[in-house]
């Protein structure tokens, strides 16, 4: 009809057709940065955890290093005599 006002000569179903169109279309331009972000996020919370578990692991590796350099200085204290105690102690070296 002539004059109606509603700026287009489709049917109505049409015309909802065509807004829910562009609706989804709308829909997929935010889904593509909602999934990308999301990923992003888990790829940054993987490698966080892989750097404290690593992290964790050299923690470990230190105590243990320095549980035996304090054996091994206990050993060469315990030895009977300054100098065999001394040379034992400069050989050892400082904990690292």
């Amino acid at each position: 009809m002539p004059g109606s006002g509603s700026g287009s000569l489709r049917p109505a179903p049409a015309r909802a057709a065509a807004a829910g169109w562009r609706c989804g279309n709308a829909l997929r331009a935010v889904w593509r940065p909602v999934v990308l972000g999301s990923v992003g996020v888990l790829i940054l919370l993987a490698s966080f955890g892989h750097v404290v578990q690593q992290a964790v692991l050299n923690g470990a590796l230190r105590h243990q290093a320095d549980a035996r350099h304090a054996d091994a200085s206990w050993r060469c204290r315990a030895l009977p005599g300054a100098g065999p105690s001394a040379r034992c102690l400069s050989a050892l070296g400082p904990v690292r």
